[in-house]
């Protein structure tokens, strides 16, 4: 509820000629200091808090996953700030799992696994990975990891099939009650994955909540299979061949069940007549526990005692692996599935949704990473302020093109722009 500048600091006197000069200062950030926080989108609520961390001027400035809701641009925009801080004699530390991020930046990396500190690489290392990012890239991952990192994702051009999902003027309403999706249309097919980019915020999680009747439509049609689902009960939307990877893994775990349990949850429902092979479903989910390294005691340990990331390797395999109705395409719905995996369990999962797209299913994979939009999607569709503001074949998309209209900006087909 507070404005921009009651956000940085509670004793409100001259508070805001110190907000707009940190602004004009650091070019970073260019609001009204009156502004309430929650009308800003993800990016500019993430660069208000850099921005609350430069106006103290410290000497030592320590930024976690700064870019995490940023786009290209204001990305780029950053790090001309953090190298014109460096150059003032300030120490910076970010931490970060992008690590063609660490070796631009960098001038020592120091890697963790585990809670132990596995090497660091002093200014000398630095600078070789800087001559060959790529060679970099493939050496930190190993190292935090522990072995070589598949970078190369198989994605194969793939004749679309019918259509599994059809979305027509969508509105949906956040938890305030503001419409954050505004008569949003798309479909998608079988044997195509439909990426939905941009910055948090900007609607993609009520839209995707929408679609499985976590929160309801407002107005507009959502069918699947030509058949109408909008608001219909959860389980029944489940039952139609859906699978759901939520942002919010709680939301899709029980937590005082055992990893073998929760894993075990989506085959009690999928599974033809009376009967279900007990046998064979320990066996199914102790290999999806080895398949997707979920680091856990035990199968029958509470999934309330894993990490954050071992949780969502639970939820992401147990929608992975569910199988569709008798003649009917999976449609799978991922929400920023990778966040917070380890590099080679995320390389893992992206292979995964290529494979069941491979096989006919339809895929929804909403990302604000644009690195695994472009790697996986096969069309891609850019979210910005609740509207889909443009479509395009990821075969000719661009880190710029899509990078701009996350930030609301249109490229013209002349390289002009529109705003």
């Amino acid at each position: 509820i507070l404005s921009l500048s009651e956000g940085f600091l509670f004793s409100l006197s001259k508070v805001e000629d110190a907000v707009k000069k940190a602004m004009a200062d650091y070019d970073f950030l260019d609001l009204d200091p009156k502004m309430k926080i929650w009308k800003l989108s993800g990016g500019e609520k993430q660069r208000v808090e850099i921005l609350k961390a430069l106006i103290t001027n410290p000497s030592i400035l320590i930024l976690d996953e700064p870019t995490s809701m940023l786009t290209p641009p204001e990305v780029t925009k950053l790090f001309i700030l953090l190298q014109k801080l460096i150059e003032q004699g300030k120490s910076i530390v970010i931490i970060t799992h992008h690590l063609e991020e660490a070796i631009q930046l960098s001038n020592r990396i120091t890697v963790l696994r585990g809670g132990r500190v596995i090497d660091t690489l002093d200014e000398a290392r630095v600078k070789e990975l800087k001559k060959e990012p790529e060679k970099g890239i493939r050496e930190l991952a190993r190292l935090m990891v522990g072995k070589e990192v598949l970078y190369d994702l198989e994605r194969e051009k793939q004749s679309v099939g019918p259509i599994v999902l059809n979305v027509q003027n969508l509105c949906v309403n956040n938890d305030m009650g503001v419409q954050v999706v505004k008569s949003v249309s798309f479909e998608v097919r079988g044997n195509q994955v439909l990426g939905i980019a941009g910055i948090a915020g900007n609607g993609q999680k009520e839209l995707v909540e929408s679609l499985v009747h976590w929160r309801d439509v407002t107005s507009g049609n959502v069918h699947l299979h030509g058949v109408a689902i909008t608001n219909r009960p959860i389980k029944e939307i489940r039952d139609h061949g859906v699978s759901f990877i939520p942002e919010n893994r709680q939301r899709s775990l029980i937590l005082d069940m055992s990893v073998r349990e929760n894993l075990m949850m989506s085959y009690y429902s999928d599974s033809p007549g009376l009967f279900i092979d007990r046998e064979a479903m320990i066996k199914k989910t102790d290999s999806l526990i080895e398949q997707f390294s979920i680091d856990t005691p035990s199968p029958l340990t509470p999934v309330r005692s894993l990490s954050g990331g071992n949780r969502q390797k639970v939820v992401a395999a147990r929608e992975l692996a569910r199988q569709p109705p008798q003649g009917k395409q999976l449609l799978l719905i991922a929400e920023n599935p990778t966040f917070g995996l380890d590099i080679a369990t995320t390389q893992f999962t992206r292979q995964e949704l290529l494979k069941i797209r491979d096989v006919g299913a339809a895929v929804i994979l909403v990302s604000s990473d644009l690195t695994e939009i472009l790697t996986v999607s096969d069309v891609i569709a850019v979210m910005y302020k609740g509207e889909i503001i443009g479509v395009v074949d990821s075969n000719t998309a661009t880190r710029e093109s899509v990078g701009l209209m996350m930030g609301g900006v249109i490229p013209e087909p002349d390289g002009g722009e529109i705003n």
